[in-house]
């Protein structure tokens, strides 16, 4: 029976034998200045006016783009309402500049609670970026930092401005400096690719030229991890990112793939079929100490953590069809999840620990669908039109990015959890599969 490759483990083990809702809370722990829970579900009317630019047309040019890299990033996070009167935007910054100071009652007067403005400056090859957050209510300044860099990542400038709003509103960073990972098609073969959150700075990795399915970020976000049949048979790689090298972690005959890592990042669910038939493994994360957790005939694979470490969530056909279980992170206490549907599959936890994504067989298509951990109030986000698969949860978990065939070829796309803000971020032609979304980066 074919099954379409890099949907799940459960259709990947037959192909490569056959080769071979509301807001969350926000800032637990953490200084919160706007506080969704106490002002409402309404969004925060935010003017952003036309970035300063210092001397020279490239400065010009960059001020321009990095707006609206900005815009974007607080655009997706879901929070704010952004003014487009672009004349009226352009008026009261020409008049603030001209008053050489920010009238706070004439931007009041737009609607607009916050207010952030930029200045951009070009030199040689490096770009700075000035932003300046403020509260028009209040009448006072929230942020002000300068932003450096090479004029190859301008874009990174924008992001990083935007993670701190997000902070600095909210009490937890914003995800734009993130990096999604998938594959794609490089002369006739699925390869590992990566790129920025939203869709830029396509970089590609590897040049195995064989069969490559399932990648997966490390928890430091500077290693990815990969099924290649690249010596003909289904081993597990690292690829660092440092140095552009990959190396085997599991060469065992059979299938190796799928790692999933502890929340502390200390250990590894990984799926191998050295014993037979495809079971759940786990490991340190340096591979070593291994040891079995399932037992039985059937395949079991898509391993997932709870966020408190405690369980590990995983796909078994053990029911007669593909359906989502869970065990104890020692392999006891088996108990099925999922009975809703003939196949599900690819759970995934959310990081915030409320909600659990996966795939779901709905009228011949697979559709994204999220539940809550023990099997309750599921619901379809996706089901308009062609297939949505491996959804994979950005690291606040608000976001998902998924790849789907509404368009005709697969591409990647994000929406928010209850399925609204949906936007592509691919246009391949021969198209775009199985995203990863990495962890935040570690800031140098």
């Amino acid at each position: 029976m074919a099954r379409s490759v890099g949907n799940a483990l459960v259709r990947l083990a037959l192909v490569l034998l056959l080769v071979a809702p509301a807001l969350p809370v926000w800032g637990q722990g953490a200084e919160v200045y706007l506080d969704v829970r106490k002002e409402g579900s309404g969004l925060f009317v935010a003017a952003i006016p036309p970035f300063e630019s210092g001397a020279g047309e490239e400065a010009q040019r960059l001020a321009g783009i990095l707006r609206e890299v900005l815009r974007q990033d607080l655009d997706v996070a879901g929070f704010f309402r952004l003014l487009n009167d672009e004349p009226l935007l352009q008026q009261l910054e020409s008049e603030d500049r001209a008053a050489g100071a920010i009238r706070y009652p004439e931007w009041q007067s737009t609607g607009a609670r916050l207010l952030i403005k930029g200045k951009v400056e070009a030199e040689a090859s490096r770009v700075s970026l000035q932003v300046g957050l403020y509260d028009a209510a209040t009448r006072t300044a929230r942020l002000s930092k300068t932003y450096g860099g090479s004029r190859e990542t301008h874009r990174l400038l924008a992001h990083r401005a935007s993670n701190d709003v997000m902070q600095n509103l909210f009490g937890e960073a914003g995800i734009a400096d993130t990096r999604i990972a998938f594959l794609g098609y490089y002369q006739g073969h699925k390869e590992v690719f990566v790129m920025d959150y939203d869709g830029f700075n396509v970089e590609g990795l590897t040049r195995d030229r064989s069969v490559i399915v399932a990648p997966r970020w490390a928890p430091d976000a500077r290693r990815l991890f990969y099924t290649s049949y690249r010596d003909r048979n289904p081993d597990l790689y690292q690829f660092s990112l440092a140095n552009g090298q990959s190396q085997p972690v599991f060469r065992f005959p059979g299938i190796n793939a799928m790692p999933a890592w502890s929340p502390d990042g200390k250990e590894m669910a990984v799926v191998l079929s050295k014993d037979g038939n495809p079971e759940v493994y786990l490991a340190n994360a340096d591979g070593s100490n291994l040891r079995r957790l399932t037992n039985n005939r059937d395949i079991d694979s898509a391993p997932t953590w709870s966020t408190d470490g405690k369980h590990i969530y995983f796909t078994s056909d053990r029911a007669g069809s593909p359906q989502i279980f869970a065990m104890d992170r020692n392999g006891d206490n088996v108990r099925r999840i999922t009975f809703t549907g003939t196949f599900n599959d690819l759970a995934t936890w959310s990081p915030r620990g409320d909600l659990i994504a996966f795939v779901s067989r709905v009228n011949g298509a697979f559709q994204i669908a999220l539940m809550n951990p023990d099997g309750s109030g599921m619901r379809y986000l996706t089901g308009a039109s062609g297939s949505s698969e491996s959804p994979s949860w950005s690291p606040d978990g608000r976001l998902l990015c998924f790849s789907s065939t509404r368009n005709g070829v697969s591409n990647l796309y994000l929406m928010r959890t209850d399925g609204t803000g949906l936007r592509q971020i691919t246009t391949f032609r021969t198209g775009a599969f199985s995203p990863s979304w990495s962890p935040r980066p570690k800031q140098p």
